[in-house]
């Protein structure tokens, strides 16, 4: 019983999560990829997200930093 739980599981794992249907997806020109998906609550305001598709397990030697550089324009530049 437990070696199916744990097949039925693994199998759920290796899904892709559902994507929400209200969110409109497109892509820019220069390879950027959008999400826009209304949000009534809080009134008159806007929520933007960047995800940006770097990372320092990603980085090549040459590019060493290049992460942590990214997060700081991000965030203070």
């Amino acid at each position: 019983m437990l070696l199916l739980a744990a097949n039925v599981l693994a199998q759920q794992l290796n899904q892709p999560i559902p994507f929400d249907p209200q969110t409109k997806v497109g892509k820019l020109p220069n390879g950027l990829t959008y999400y826009i998906r209304k949000n009534a609550e809080p009134k008159n305001r806007a929520h933007l997200m960047l995800a940006v598709k770097v990372g320092a397990i990603q980085e090549e030697d040459p590019e060493n930093g290049l992460a942590h550089f990214t997060e700081h324009m991000a965030f203070n530049g």
